[in-house]
């Protein structure tokens, strides 16, 4: 339970990693106008409007406090549900990404495409485990 001193919070911490990433990669023909989208579509603004309008729960902070984030939420029986879920997106702890995930992502990321392909599920594991301990045995990491 949580202490009622503290901000609120969902048992057992945030219900997610954080959500999406968005980049500009380096063929890019404009990556001006590439990041100037980025910024519009990522505006606290745009977010509320998400928000309203799909259910998105923005990320920018920023977004917290304005007009319609503070609106009662029908769906929670009329409660201002930002005064929870926005302290509570504000204690999300940032996910540890190790150094060797470069290693271990594409080995899961194919042999996840072998199985879609009708590799077994415990053929794939297998070899995934072999691979990544193969590699990181040659990074240094065993």
């Amino acid at each position: 339970m949580n202490d009622p001193a503290s901000p609120p919070c969902p048992p057992g911490g945030a219900g997610n990693q954080g959500g999406s990433f968005l980049a500009i990669t380096k063929y890019s023909k404009d990556p001006e106008a590439a990041y100037a989208f980025i910024s519009w579509l990522q505006s606290p603004e745009n977010q509320v409007k998400a928000f309203t309008e799909m259910s998105l729960f923005p990320s920018s902070p920023r977004s917290f406090t304005m007009p319609a984030m503070r609106e009662p939420q029908p769906f929670y029986g009329g409660q201002r549900t930002i005064e929870v879920f926005g302290e509570s997106a504000r204690q999300v702890k940032t996910v540890y990404r190790s150094p060797y995930d470069r290693v271990i992502d594409p080995v899961m990321f194919d042999e996840m495409a072998n199985v879609d392909a009708g590799k077994s599920v415990d053929a794939a594991w297998k070899d995934a485990q072999d691979s990544i301990e193969r590699e990181l045995t040659r990074e240094g990491a065993f």
